[in-house]
């Protein structure tokens, strides 16, 4: 009987404790067509069911998601991933010169290099611009980078300025942040977490960097 309470107990997620639902096997893919109804005609992704817009920061934190489903088994239509490309990749193209959007561009590149279809050009120019980014956006830079194998000067440069933003910025929750889905991902939890999640991805990552990393972890 003991045993039978062990194994009717819900799994717990790792430091928060949280219990996970016990029929994980069916909220996932029930979940997952869920974020697949709501993607819209012209491949990005509404809050809502019934919204007729599409949010770009949304857009790709649900191809992200999509993303990591995929891999860990479930069934994804690629047409999904096609069209959700297709979307974050005009708006790359659409606001490419404005410094409003900078940080939901270093999401979006970051999730087009997690899914293995980076693109180099729109890396360069983030980092081009690294000085107008807020700190969470240069860790995003630097996963994007690290996860796409990126030319080792310029990964080592991010690295470099990385570190540097780590002792002179603080990763506020709105710290150069103007939209909310950005906000959502500006923390002190997040920050440190996004760059560590890049160093194991960076095998020419210097020691001081990856020691700056862990130290703003714990701090």
């Amino acid at each position: 009987m003991q045993s039978r309470g062990r194994r009717d107990q819900p799994a717990r997620t790792r430091g928060t404790g949280i219990p996970l639902p016990l029929d994980v096997d069916k909220i996932v893919p029930r979940t997952v067509a869920e974020i697949i109804s709501r993607q819209r005609a012209d491949g990005g992704f509404g809050l809502w069911p019934d919204s007729q817009r599409s949010y770009p920061w949304l857009g790709a934190y649900a191809l992200f998601v999509l993303s990591q489903a995929n891999q860990h088994g479930v069934s994804v239509p690629k047409s999904v991933f096609e069209r959700g490309r297709d979307y974050l990749r005009r708006y790359l193209a659409d606001t490419a010169t404005d410094p409003y959007r900078l940080p939901t561009m270093a999401f979006v590149v970051d999730v087009l290099a997690d899914m293995g279809t980076p693109d180099f050009g729109y890396m360069q120019q983030l980092y081009e611009r690294k000085k107008e980014l807020p700190l969470f956006a240069k860790a995003l830079l630097l996963h994007a980078l690290g996860v796409s194998k990126a030319a080792p000067a310029l990964v080592a440069t991010t690295v470099r300025n990385f570190c540097c933003a780590l002792v002179n910025e603080t990763p506020s929750a709105n710290n150069g942040c103007f939209d909310a889905f950005e906000i959502s991902s500006s923390s002190a939890f997040r920050v440190p977490s996004t760059a560590c999640s890049a160093s194991t991805n960076l095998g020419s990552t210097p020691a001081p960097a990856a020691a700056n990393m862990a130290r703003s972890v714990s701090a």
